[in-house]
Parts: C-alpha cells; sequence; structure tokens
C-alpha cells in the first residue's frame, strides 16, 4: 500500500485515525482494515441473509404451488410481506457482499492518500449495541488523477472529535472504493 501520494500523508502523530489498529496500515505493518474477526462476522452476515432469502423463496414458492394446486390463487398480506422481506434479504445481502469485496480490493490493492476532515460530529441518538455514541465523519481527498471526492463514515466514537481540516488518510483503490482511516 505505497504510492506517490504516501509521503504527502501528514505525520501520524498529527492524523486523525477512526479505529486505532489503522496506525498499523499507516506504517505499513498490517493491511487488515477491520479489526479481528470483522472477516468472520461479514461472512456469517452473507450466509445468514442467504439462508433466510432461500427459505423465503421456497416458502413463498411453497404457498403458491399449494394455492394452485387447490385451484384457490390468492395473494394476502401475508404473502406480499414475505415477498417484501424476500426483496429486503437479496438487498442487504447484497450490500454486504459489496463491502466485504471492497474491503477485499483495499486490503490487495489499495494505496495511501492524504485527505481532510470536512466535518465531524457526535450522534448521541445513534448507538452501536447499546455502546458508546456514533462519529459522523466527512471528509475529502484528491485522487491521484487530481478528482476531488468526498465520503462519510460512521463509526464508535472512541476519540475526541477532530477538527475542520485535520489531515486524514485514505485507502483507495478508484472513484467508488475507497475508505478512511
Amino acid at each position: 500500500m505505497t504510492s506517490a501520494n504516501e509521503n504527502k500523508l501528514a505525520p501520524l502523530d498529527e492524523l486523525f485515525l477512526l479505529l486505532p489498529h489503522h496506525e498499523n496500515i499507516i506504517l505499513g505493518q498490517s493491511r487488515k482494515l477491520g479489526p479481528e474477526g470483522e472477516d468472520a462476522s461479514l461472512q456469517r452476515a452473507i450466509l445468514i441473509t442467504t439462508i433466510i432469502t432461500v427459505a423465503t423463496i421456497l416458502f413463498v414458492g411453497g404457498v403458491e404451488l399449494l394455492g394452485i394446486l387447490s385451484g384457490s390463487i390468492s395473494i394476502s398480506l401475508y404473502d406480499l410481506l414475505l415477498i417484501v422481506f424476500f426483496i429486503g434479504g437479496i438487498y442487504l445481502n447484497l450490500r454486504i457482499r459489496k463491502r466485504y469485496k471492497n474491503k477485499q480490493i483495499l486490503e490487495r490493492e489499495g494505496i495511501l492518500i492524504p485527505g481532510k476532515v470536512i466535518a465531524a460530529k457526535t450522534d448521541r441518538a445513534v448507538t452501536i449495541k447499546g455502546m458508546k455514541p456514533v462519529i459522523i465523519l466527512d471528509y475529502k481527498f484528491e485522487t491521484p488523477l487530481g478528482k476531488q471526492l468526498t465520503g462519510k463514515e460512521a463509526q464508535l466514537a472512541s476519540m475526541p472529535i477532530p477538527q475542520k481540516d485535520t489531515p486524514v488518510a485514505i485507502i483507495y483503490k478508484n472513484d467508488t472504493c475507497y475508505r478512511v482511516l
């Protein structure tokens, strides 16, 4: 994860890092973006949403087949709810798969480039697992080809909120695959 832009990163003690273990990426000691166990969690989430989606397909298909065989085809509110649940399962599954795929791409091929905080705030109304408030970080950076991009990331607030223009590090593959560290 080196690039021509890497030398433009602010010194480590000046960078705002959303997660402390990202320091190892900056130092070149690791390529792992997530905390220990995150890959297994994402894989379990993909498996669970796939199982639920397939079970919904089988159940709805079975109910409709029984309706056809009995000669009474009617769609009830229950059937509609199952269809909505099925579509939601597919959507959730695809989102999780995309996040996992992007994470793997960034770990393998991402380069480090500098960025800046646009705004940061703590949302105390949102908590993850009833723990800490969430910090919402808006950031900007320039791609290696000179294009200005912005992003937004939410993470458990475990550190002081950074000020505007605080330096951040971005791991970047392309204009649709990047993440702030």
